[in-house]
Order: C-alpha cells, then sequence, then structure tokens
C-alpha cells in the first residue's frame, strides 16, 4: 500500500476530533466535504456491537466534495466520541472557590472559623489539558 498525499485547494476548515482513551486530533478538510458521524460499523453477528463497548463512540467519514461514494472517502477514524468545526466558538462554566479556615485552639478546644467565596464564569475550553500521553493498544 502506498501513502498518497491529498492536496487541499480552496477554503479548508479545520475540525477537532475526540476520541477514547486518546489525545484529541485536529485534522484540515476542504470547506465543502461531506462528513458524517455514526455508530461503530459493522456491529457483531448478533446485531450487538463488541464488548468493548464500542456502541457508545461512532465513526468519523469525511468524504470530498461532491456524491457520497466509496471513491470519495477522504478519512474514516473510529473510536470517536465527539468533534466540532474549531470556528464554532466553545466555552464551559467554571466555578472557582477561594477560602480560609482558620482554627484557634486553647486549653478549653478549639474554634474553626471558614470563610469561602464561590464564583462561576465562562472559560474557553482547552480541548485535551492534562490529558497524558499514551501508546495507542494496537
Amino acid at each position: 500500500m502506498t501513502e498518497e498525499q491529498v492536496s487541499i485547494t480552496g477554503e479548508t476548515k479545520t475540525l477537532e476530533v475526540e476520541t477514547e482513551g486518546r489525545k484529541p486530533f485536529r485534522v484540515t478538510i476542504p470547506k465543502d466535504s461531506r462528513v458524517t458521524f455514526g455508530p461503530w460499523s459493522p456491529p457483531s453477528k448478533d446485531g450487538s456491537y463488541d464488548r468493548a463497548g464500542r456502541a457508545l463512540t461512532g465513526t468519523l467519514r469525511i468524504y470530498a466534495p461532491g456524491p457520497k461514494t466509496s471513491d470519495n472517502v477522504l478519512a474514516v477514524f473510529s473510536g470517536v466520541t465527539g468533534f466540532r468545526d474549531l470556528s464554532i466558538e466553545y466555552a464551559e462554566q467554571v466555578a472557582v472557590e477561594v477560602g480560609s479556615i482558620v482554627w484557634n485552639s486553647d486549653k478549653s478546644g478549639y474554634t474553626r472559623e471558614e470563610k469561602v467565596k464561590r464564583d462561576e464564569k465562562w472559560e474557553p475550553r482547552q480541548v485535551g489539558a492534562g490529558i497524558k500521553d499514551e501508546e495507542d493498544d494496537l
């Protein structure tokens, strides 16, 4: 099998793809490409999905502009849990708590004074932050 580079001309868009147990990755595709997302394929002989829980993940398929045929398939990614076009802004609500606890102790016992301030704000999501590198199981 030989590797073939596909040259992308014209406008493009970048998708960020989240997968099970691996770092998120990005793929740049022609803007007018067709993108489909569906269940893991194919199911097992008994009509259910395999024991690894693949029913909870999907398959992301990217087709070249034009009709959706096997000749126009650019990429297929399995084990996908989600994806988004990076031109779409995404933020999550983050709760921040700042506080202190003061313990005062004497011969009669102790007292505890607690002060906590909670604030909520929206911050852009940093996908993949804190995810360690893992080798593929393959």
